[in-house]
């Protein structure tokens, strides 16, 4: 994805690192970081949200969290979480706006979806039996 918007692919990461890390493609991959948790990150996925810049979504098994990191330009990133109760996520995918996730605990594929302000997201399971899903986006 195009993190910071010079037409060249950049690449975003998570690990149990504690940080959201991005690698500027076209600047020798400089590394640029984006969030931090201490209880580390287990997924990430790429989204523009508000048809602006790239955005990036990320989930934190340890505490049933997913967040929206948005991209307001260069190392700059607001925090804004999606859900609180997200039931160990291991996949995440998202798609103008809309965040899916694969929950191992529960089996469930669970879409949130945005409301027009992007302030809150409603939630709605779509399947409650599938504990291995992935996703292609």
């Amino acid at each position: 994805a195009d993190l910071n918007t010079d037409n060249l692919l950049d690449i975003a990461a998570v690990g149990r690192d504690f940080y959201v890390s991005w690698f500027e493609n076209g600047n020798d991959w400089a590394t640029h970081l984006a969030g931090y948790s201490p209880k580390g990150y287990d997924a990430i996925a790429c989204v523009t949200m508000e048809n602006d810049r790239t955005d990036l979504v990320v989930a934190t098994t340890s505490d049933d969290t997913i967040e929206w990191l948005q991209n307001n330009g260069l190392d700059d990133w607001r925090s804004i979480q999606v859900t609180s109760s997200a039931a160990a996520v291991h996949r995440l995918a998202a798609v103008s706006g809309f965040v899916f996730s694969a929950n191992y605990r529960s089996g469930e594929i669970v879409l949130y979806i945005p409301s027009e302000s992007f302030d809150s997201f409603h939630t709605l399971t779509l399947d409650d039996d599938v504990p291995q899903a992935t996703f292609v986006s």
